[in-house]
């Protein structure tokens, strides 16, 4: 690498690490709290979102309630995507 590729990477990293800032951007709460929107029918600035424990949120809003355990799932392309799941919904098909 000759000094001024050096010199052009080493400019590029701040941009770079404004990047990565923007694209971990989403929580779990938020997530959890996008969920709630739909499954409530309700707007955002009705639902009220707390952690329970750990990964698990608790959605209030619209005279309804659930709680959501949310993980990361794209960790391993260095993003902070989250999938939250209500407790109780299930595969139905699997029903007998």
């Amino acid at each position: 690498m000759t000094s001024s590729n050096a010199r052009l990477a080493l400019a590029a990293l701040p941009c770079a690490s404004l990047l990565v800032l923007a694209a971990c951007g989403t929580t779990a709460l938020d997530v959890a709290r996008a969920r709630a929107v739909h499954d409530f029918h309700c707007s955002e600035d009705e639902i009220s979102v707390s952690e329970v424990a750990g990964t698990s949120y608790e959605a209030k809003g619209c005279g309804d309630s659930a709680v959501y355990n949310c993980a990361r799932s794209d960790v391993s392309r260095g993003r902070n995507n989250y999938l939250c799941v209500r407790e109780g919904d299930h595969d139905k098909s699997t029903d007998e």
